[in-house]
């Protein structure tokens, strides 16, 4: 599955230390194709998830409540569609390093 499509999975819910589930699952499968999450996508919010949670508020400059939140659902999801520098060309497809996500986490990222 690819980033998008995980994170299309996520809603703007409430997910917090002791949840289980797909949504867990979701959010952790997108925190590691993010390279904040390093441990398995067992669908448990337990301490790893917390941390990575923490790892990103931080990154983008939210508040660090450790919670999967609406806030952190909204930056999420709007800091990993992609851009257009040129919306007028409707056949331009945005390369990785155009997408929002890749310039504001770039020392996360390794080029494929």
């Amino acid at each position: 599955m690819q980033l998008r499509e995980v994170i299309d999975c996520l809603e703007p819910e409430l997910l917090k230390l002791g949840d289980t589930g797909f949504a867990v699952q979701s959010l952790q499968r997108a925190l590691k194709e993010l390279l904040f999450y390093n441990s398995p996508v067992d669908g448990y919010f337990g301490p790893d998830t917390e941390k990575a949670i923490l790892k990103f508020q931080k990154q983008l400059g939210l508040d660090e409540t450790a919670v999967f939140d609406p806030a952190t659902w909204y930056a999420l999801t709007f800091w990993t569609e992609p851009f257009d520098p040129n919306p007028a060309k409707t056949a331009h497809r945005p390369k990785p390093q155009e997408r929002w996500h890749w310039r504001l986490l770039q020392p996360f990222f390794q080029p494929q």
